[in-house]
């Protein structure tokens, strides 16, 4: 069983709960923030292993969330975008410090295949600058 944490900042509370869903039964520790704001507050307090991020967010836009949590944290982020041609936008995920997306609505493997593949190149590149 896994025991890594995600953080899940969404506005839309059927997809966070989806998401939740989803990744609860794998073993992760889920916790949500319904803003920004209360997102970044959490991130000061808990250490995540991977934060969940809606761009279309107020007051603050995911991008703004992820570019905040990136400059005292280097925590995997993936986005959810709403529109799957929207290239301007999925270009911002990545200039944002994100490292991945994923479009609404989406399967439950391809949530949890991101999630996994983010986690494993995270603890992978932890444990290659252990040994430096």
């Amino acid at each position: 069983m896994n025991n890594e944490k995600i953080l899940i900042i969404d506005n839309e509370l059927q997809y966070a709960e989806y998401s939740a869903s989803i990744l609860k039964p794998l073993g992760y520790e889920i916790f949500f923030a319904d803003n920004g704001v209360k997102g970044l507050l959490l991130v000061n307090k808990i250490k995540y292993d991977l934060i969940m991020i809606n761009i279309f967010m107020h007051p603050i836009s995911g991008f703004e969330i992820c570019r905040k949590i990136k400059e005292k944290n280097n925590i995997p982020v993936i986005f959810f975008i709403s529109e799957q041609k929207d290239l301007k936008k999925i270009a911002e995920c990545y200039k944002s410090g994100g490292q991945d997306y994923i479009v609404k609505p989406f399967a439950p493997e391809e949530l949890a295949a991101r999630v996994d593949c983010q986690l494993k190149v995270k603890n992978f590149d932890e444990r290659l600058c252990a040994r430096e």
